[in-house]
């Protein structure tokens, strides 16, 4: 866990450097999303087997969607799903009070499945919930398969932006996105806070 936290310290300082914050074009973005990327990896590798990834079982009871779900850290609720072959999100070179707007397609043979929830940070510590790996929210279909979300969660519509950090007792809604195989059917989220409980997700049922 030590470990881990030198990590996240690591986000910090290279945020302080590169600089985060917005400009009238974001022009820092690509590198940003190259850091948010390699320290997801670095953590993904640094947590111990012995923390063991809790068992994910496609028959089990989990909740569904409009339930709260308690994760070590924080509470979330699934609004909606849905399954899309293309994604409005804001443009990415532009401010969003430019009010430029732009389509995203999956590549050949993908689909999107977007997954709109409002999550409530419980943990000791406050997050950015679209440009730092402080939630953990992966995809997960009935043979186990994980998958991530989509790069640049900050330009999903409704989403929060990055740096606008979430701190504890406070909730925000956040919509995460996948890029799934056509013909994607029963899915499920699990979700977990990076720091506290990176292994120990927390399953909802997106077919409930």
């Amino acid at each position: 866990m030590r470990k881990i936290a030198a990590l996240l310290v690591g986000v910090v300082v290279v945020c302080g450097v590169s600089g985060c914050a917005n400009g009238t074009r974001q022009g820092t973005s690509s590198g940003q999303d190259q850091v948010g990327q390699q320290i997801a990896q670095q953590l993904q590798e640094s947590v111990s087997s012995a923390d063991g990834e809790l068992k994910f079982d496609a028959k089990a009871n989990y909740p569904g969607v409009g339930k709260e779900v308690s994760f070590d850290g924080g509470v979330v609720t699934v609004e909606k799903v849905e399954k899309a072959d293309k994604l409005e999100v804001y443009a990415a070179d532009y401010m969003r009070e430019a009010g430029v707007n732009e389509f995203i397609s999956p590549r050949q043979g993908g689909q999107f499945v977007i997954v709109k929830t409002r999550v409530k940070n419980m943990s000791s510590h406050s997050w950015d919930l679209t440009c730092m790996f402080d939630v953990r929210a992966v995809l997960i279909n009935e043979q186990g398969q994980q998958f991530d979300p989509i790069r640049d969660l900050r330009n999903v519509i409704g989403n929060p932006e990055c740096n606008d950090s979430l701190n504890p007792g406070f909730d925000s809604p956040m919509t995460w996105v996948y890029e799934v195989p056509a013909g994607f059917g029963h899915g499920f989220l699990g979700v977990s806070d990076v720091q506290q409980s990176y292994h120990q997700l927390k399953y909802i049922d997106l077919g409930k």
